[in-house]
């Protein structure tokens, strides 16, 4: 009997091992952070390659229209992500522009997620480098908690909570308080998905150019990146890479191992982080700071197997990725699906990491 019962000890607590592992296997089977890395739908490692595209009640293009490029993006560029820059339904104050053709957004969810796409949903109320105050604030967190009880059961698409938030040296308290009360807003609605959060020093986190590693205390997600994502395993970061980055008076080599020091210091917190934005409005490297901080992304950015999102897939203020006659861009402007001739220079940066990354 007493041989009888410890085997049956031993089947029970195999069992309930078992049944733990599978509720294990099921509470991650979403987009996830483990080891520093972002781990997808089959369980493999997952880097964001992508655009910028317009959301609802976007604010720099106040004509483009972003439905209908999913497939191209897809099949031809090779990406994999598209973040969804967006405003609240009365659009971004700061701009002056109010772009209200892509404001069926279960449309474009539908389509770029049905092309297997991230759909990462981005929300730029407030103007880059600032905080929103408590009416704010509100409105951001009522507007995300809806925003995840309509996708809460889409894995494919991502929460970006607020781009470039504040500018403060050293890295303000308040990224915590904003970023937590957002973070609260999409998890009480019951939504597991992967949930991005934008560093400071208006997005980039290094706080000024230069040679010298990136400040800690600069940092608002080596300050706080612990404390905000605590056991949370679907909170990644991402930080911009424009002029912050460029240190015009250093060779390549150091301005690419300054942003290798800090994405290294990041991961080993533990964090995921990607380049949510980099571009430039130049036409090759020399000399503008936008061409050099974003030439030092692609370049860190393969060499780290990290993710990157260019700036801008619609642009009209000379951040094209691709060449048009009127000023205008689309992704669907290209003038060949294999090989296209009329990508601009940074154009050109995402198709090669995308084709090399991704191959």
């Amino acid at each position: 009997m007493v041989k009888v019962a410890a085997v049956l000890v031993l089947v029970v607590a195999a069992v309930a091992a078992a049944l733990s592992l599978g509720a294990d296997d099921e509470a991650r089977s979403g987009f996830h952070v483990d080891d520093a890395s972002i781990i997808g739908l089959d369980g493999e490692r997952f880097v964001p390659i992508g655009v910028n595209l317009l959301g609802p009640d976007a604010f720099f293009n106040a004509d483009g229209e972003t439905a209908g490029h999913a497939r191209v993006l897809r099949d031809a560029w090779n990406v994999n992500t598209v973040r969804l820059n967006t405003c609240l339904p009365q659009g971004c104050p700061y701009t002056g522009v109010h772009n209200e053709r892509n404001d069926d957004l279960d449309a474009l969810v539908e389509e770029y997620t049905g092309a297997g796409l991230v759909v990462m949903i981005a929300l730029h109320q407030v103007e880059p480098g600032g905080w929103p105050d408590d009416g704010l604030l509100d409105r951001m967190a009522t507007w995300w908690h809806d925003v995840a009880l309509r996708y809460g059961d889409e894995p494919l698409v991502w929460f970006n909570l607020l781009n470039e938030p504040g500018h403060d040296r050293p890295a303000s308290e308040r990224w915590l308080h904003v970023h937590r009360r957002l973070l609260d807003a999409v998890r009480s609605a019951g939504a597991e998905n992967l949930v991005v959060v934008d560093g400071t020093q208006w997005g980039q986190e290094a706080g000024e150019d230069g040679s010298d590693p990136v400040r800690t205390e600069d940092s608002a997600i080596l300050t706080y990146g612990d404390e905000l994502a605590g056991d949370d395993d679907a909170v990644a970061f991402s930080f911009h890479a424009y002029d912050q980055w460029a240190s015009e008076h250093e060779p390549d080599e150091t301005r690419d191992a300054r942003m290798t020091d800090f994405i290294r210091r990041v991961r080993d917190a533990g964090h995921a982080v990607m380049i949510g934005e980099t571009g430039t409005p130049a036409d090759d490297e020399c000399c503008d700071d936008r061409s050099l901080g974003t030439a030092t992304a692609y370049r860190v950015a393969a060499e780290l197997g990290i993710g990157l999102l260019a700036w801008h897939g619609q642009g009209v203020d000379g951040f094209q990725l691709v060449d048009v006659p009127n000023g205008e861009s689309s992704p669907s402007a290209i003038d060949d699906h294999l090989a296209p001739t009329n990508l601009t220079w940074h154009g050109s940066l995402l198709w090669d990491l995308a084709h090399t990354s991704r191959s």
